[in-house]
């Protein structure tokens, strides 16, 4: 599923059924404040965040989907169309951010500076940080910094290329 604002009415998640998987990716917008990113991280590795996500989309078993245009719902069976919007939402998985960013345990980041390194990876800033997070920006900056020491860099850039040569981010 490819979910972005703005919600006629509001937003349903798919509810886990025995042996069933779904797949959503959220536009950064649609988890405007801690609550609803709470909500999207409950469903675990199955959620991703992406910055303008292009269209409002849910597929199911690749033979069926429903496309919303404005107002309207279109409903695709099996087609080239399905199969290259199938393809997309691939395509935008591997670019989108985990929401639920693994910790190791062993390494030097904690749970929280994994999910702080996925939000700044995604292009947030620290104040988008902090709202997202429901802390001050004071206080990212400093969490900040601390992942910076742990990781013996120098800037949010070499910090981000040092953690994914470790293997500490998703």
């Amino acid at each position: 599923m490819l979910d972005k604002p703005p919600y006629v009415v509001l937003p349903v998640e798919p509810r886990r059924a025995y042996g069933v998987s779904y797949r959503t990716i959220y536009d950064m917008a649609a988890l405007g404040n801690p609550a609803e990113l709470a909500a999207a991280r409950s469903a675990g590795a199955s959620c991703r965040m992406l910055s303008d996500v292009p269209l409002k989309l849910v597929v199911s078993d690749r033979r069926t989907g429903l496309l919303q245009t404005g107002q309207e719902v279109i409903e695709l069976g099996p087609s080239s169309l399905l199969d290259a919007l199938v393809r997309l939402f691939e395509l935008l998985w591997q670019q989108a951010t985990s929401l639920t960013p693994e910790s190791s345990g062993d390494g030097p980041l904690s749970a929280e500076d994994h999910q702080l390194l996925a939000l700044a990876a995604a292009g947030l800033t620290d104040q988008a940080i902090a709202r997202r997070l429901g802390v001050a920006q004071r206080t990212v900056e400093r969490r900040m910094q601390r992942i910076l020491k742990s990781l013996d860099a120098t800037t949010r850039f070499q910090a981000g290329l040092r953690a994914g040569q470790r293997g500490l981010l998703i």
